[in-house]
């Protein structure tokens, strides 16, 4: 069994909201920052498959949020890499407190590319070495495929700025998470509390590319947004909406 990461924090002024919760976004750099060092440790990082003409992109991510930490909480976040599924590598997570009781926990779904032509390429085939961890526990065996809705009401544009752009050169992953809790906040008029929440990163954001932005909060506390092609996300809330 490949060991797991450990990484130990305390919550920050500058990553809560004004209920002293973390923001989803910063929890989302939390989640790649730890596999990013995880994956270099195990031999397979960005920098080692850049020399294969191979690149790692966050496709999908599920999650589930028992509870936020909160400013000047110590929190200990564990991931471990879980082999492979259909085109996907997957990699687990668990947000603990200091009690050890789980805050966060879920799973991320990565694409293998060519860096050349962007094309995928499977896992197994090109990385025999990747840590199937079969003891441990997956949070969530696949993310699929969202259904669009069409029946969006009101749009907001979001530009592409080079501010936004991560080291593969494309919008980063966490500012999705920031146009969700934007949009969905607009629904509700305060500021959301997800449960559940998937990610679907569908396709690069560019500098200079317009986003259009919509979403709907249903009775149930489930929602949906989107911005194709770029992202969609679905999941419910917490409180009752």
């Amino acid at each position: 069994m490949t060991p797991s990461l450990l990484l130990q924090y305390t919550v920050r002024h500058n990553e809560c909201d004004a209920s002293q919760n973390v923001k989803l976004h910063f929890l989302l750099d939390y989640l790649q920052n730890i596999a990013a060092q995880h994956a270099d440790f195990l031999g397979y990082g960005m920098n080692t498959i850049a020399k294969h003409q191979m690149l790692w992109v966050l496709s999908r991510l599920r999650i589930t949020l028992h509870r936020m930490p909160k400013l000047d909480e110590t929190i200990t976040l564990e991931t471990y890499p879980t082999g492979s599924h259909k085109a996907f590598a997957t990699r687990q997570y668990i947000l603990r407190n200091e009690q050890g009781e789980n805050l966060v926990t879920g799973t991320s779904f990565w694409l293998l590319l060519n860096a050349e032509n962007l094309r995928p390429l499977k896992p197994s085939d090109y990385l025999a070495h990747l840590p199937q961890n079969a003891s441990r526990e997956r949070f969530f065996e696949t993310a699929e495929k969202i259904a669009v809705v069409n029946e969006i009401p009101q749009r907001s544009p979001f530009n592409v700025g080079f501010g936004d752009i991560d080291l593969n050169g494309h919008l980063n992953n966490a500012v999705y998470a920031r146009l969700l809790v934007d949009e969905v906040g607009r629904c509700l008029n305060h500021a959301p509390t997800f449960k559940t929440l998937q990610i679907n990163f569908n396709h690069a954001g560019n500098v200079g590319d317009t986003l259009n932005v919509g979403g709907i909060v249903r009775e149930d506390a489930s929602f949906y947004v989107d911005a194709l092609p770029y992202f969609q996300a679905e999941g419910t809330l917490a409180q009752d909406v």
